[in-house]
């Protein structure tokens, strides 16, 4: 790209992007993502949502509710207990809930409880730390309190492999 383009660039291993070269980036810095199937897509995931979040304020309602209905088919794929959104604002516009407050939301997500906590940008002057510290621990109050009572099909609890899969019934695999 750099010698038919002109525009410097650098690779970066997924995991290397919040340590440093994250903070180079704006608004004209073209950023491309290879996300394979891997065991660290999730990590993958969250520098692209990180990367995009560097523009946020720029999109548009039409590029926000695209973005919702890509998160659909993203929650009907993966099925988290619970998802998160970080911005009232931004909800608000793509899911079309100009209503919504921080917190539990009474819709769900295919199945996952809904949460929207206030963004933890330095440009949020309405929640200081003390404030997203407690909203981000009742998150995680009901995270844990989900995972309790979420009951998982067979086969399908990431965690179950080789020879904990094949456990015989009432054993505990180790963790």
């Amino acid at each position: 790209m750099k010698e038919i383009s002109y525009i410097p660039t650098d690779a970066y291993a997924a995991g290397e992007m919040k340590h440093g070269p994250i903070a180079l980036l704006d608004e004209s810095t073209p950023v491309v993502c290879v996300a394979t199937n891997s065991p660290i897509l999730d990590k993958v995931l969250s520098n692209i949502a990180e990367v995009r979040a560097r523009g946020a304020d720029e999109l548009s309602a039409r590029e926000l509710r695209a973005g919702a209905r890509r998160m659909y088919r993203t929650v009907r794929r993966f099925r988290p207990v619970v998802v998160a959104f970080l911005g009232i604002g931004a909800f608000r516009i793509a899911f079309d809930r100009p209503r919504a407050t921080i917190g539990p939301q009474p819709e769900n997500i295919e199945g996952a409880q809904v949460w929207v906590l206030p963004n933890p940008s330095g440009l949020n002057a309405h929640y200081q730390l003390a404030a997203l510290s407690a909203e981000f621990g009742r998150l995680k109050a009901a995270v844990s309190a989900a995972r309790r009572r979420h009951v998982r099909r067979p086969g399908t609890d990431p965690r179950a492999c080789g020879a904990a899969a094949a456990a015989p019934a009432g054993s505990r695999s180790p963790r």
